[in-house]
């Protein structure tokens, strides 16, 4: 769903093209304001921001809702359904669009967007993304709880006895704790989302329409008008109009955050270390690295630099080997043999194996340390490990 949202934005995003030239979207003369009827570019605007907005608050909703549930009540309904979801945004998105344009209540201001007549039902339409966000408040409002709940369980649970208590406080820390990492990001966006929503609904329902309804014959124009004729300077001439138009503030932050949503969305679910790593290493154009597909590797970082899937005199390389062993009996009891491999001409090996009594898990660690700078040929090492590894009794390597 993240996808979907992506393109919304970009949709959004797109009508601010037209305002590299305003005039030739916003006007038809020197006299007539544009609308969608007497004005294509105006028409073509109003299409991206119309369609754009409402797949935005469509989409941004769908993915608080779909986390609520997934993480509250561990279902999966929105994702199993998803194809009937994308095809209802879809047509509600050009519906938004659709509608006013036919019902000609599409008008320029500083964009061409919803007429003022008919914003509060396009706006109030919208309203939904505030349910939207009270639910995911109430999700991360559940994961506390649970994770205060499952803390007390485990330090009350000290015997032996309360083990399967402990087991499954555990787990649960573990569960909410995947599901803040996964959340934490789609928060931050929705709540940029309905940032956005709230400043530009303001600006519709109460900011513009105080000048939609006045004339050239109020007072407060008049006064402004003799302002500039008498002193010939808006500097001081704006204090008389200032409470009646919107704050040069509240205009900047609108646009800053309608023109930069795309860019903070990007950071938001882009900025992290795998990506930046990845777009690093493909600036420097390296290749992908190849490997034996019957072996699988972990990455060691080492002080000084990223680990290295070659073995080499100056980096540790960890590779770990799959072993499943069937039992008799239809469980299935895996095994993890893990060798740390280090470039040395002397080395020291030690096996340690542990057991978990409660699903008969078994781990087999092989360790490699390192007792000299100088490193063997890297094949003689990794042959060693083989040769090792296949002394144990009924295993095969898994390919992973």
């Amino acid at each position: 769903m993240l996808f979907p949202l992506a393109l919304s934005v970009m949709c959004f995003e797109g009508a601010e093209f037209f305002t590299i030239n305003q005039k030739q979207s916003q006007c038809v003369d020197a006299i007539t304001p544009a609308d969608s009827r007497n004005n294509t570019y105006c028409a073509v605007q109003a299409f991206f921001t119309l369609a754009g907005s409402c797949a935005i608050a469509c989409y941004s909703s769908l993915l608080m809702t779909h986390l609520h549930l997934v993480s509250v009540w561990r279902v999966d309904f929105i994702t199993k359904k998803i194809i009937g979801f994308h095809a209802l945004i879809f047509g509600g998105s050009l519906a938004a669009f659709i509608i006013p344009y036919l019902t000609n209540n599409i008008q320029s201001s500083n964009i061409c967007f919803i007429s003022l007549d008919s914003a509060p039902a396009y706006f109030y339409f919208l309203f939904f993304i505030y349910i939207a966000f009270a639910a995911h408040l109430t999700t991360f409002i559940y994961m506390a709880h649970i994770t205060i709940k499952s803390n007390r369980r485990y330090s009350v649970a000290s015997t032996i006895s309360k083990r399967t208590t402990i087991i499954e406080a555990q787990r649960q820390l573990n569960h909410l704790h995947a599901v803040f990492k996964m959340q934490w990001r789609a928060l931050l966006g929705a709540l940029l989302m309905l940032i956005i929503y709230v400043l530009n609904w303001h600006f519709y329902i109460f900011g513009l329409r105080v000048l939609a309804e006045s004339t050239l014959t109020s007072e407060w124009i008049i006064k402004w008008v003799l302002c500039l004729k008498d002193q010939g300077s808006q500097s001081i001439c704006a204090n008389i109009i200032k409470e009646y138009i919107p704050s040069y503030s509240y205009i900047i932050t609108l646009l800053f955050f309608n023109r930069t949503a795309g860019i903070l969305i990007f950071i938001i679910f882009a900025a992290k270390k795998s990506v930046v790593l990845e777009v690093y290493d493909l600036i420097r154009g390296k290749n992908p690295r190849e490997m034996n597909p019957n072996l699988s590797f972990v990455e060691t970082e080492i002080p000084g630099g990223r680990g290295s899937s070659s073995i080499s005199a100056h980096r540790l390389t960890r590779l770990s080997f799959y072993v499943n062993n069937k039992n008799v009996g239809d469980n299935v009891s895996n095994t993890t043999e893990s060798a740390t491999l280090a470039p040395s001409d002397r080395t020291s090996v030690s096996i340690s194996k542990m057991e978990n009594n409660m699903n008969k898990d078994e781990r087999t660690s092989i360790t490699f340390s390192p007792t000299s700078r100088y490193s063997e040929p890297s094949s003689n090492v990794l042959r060693d490990s083989i040769q090792l590894l296949s002394t144990l009794p009924e295993q095969s390597i898994l390919r992973r």
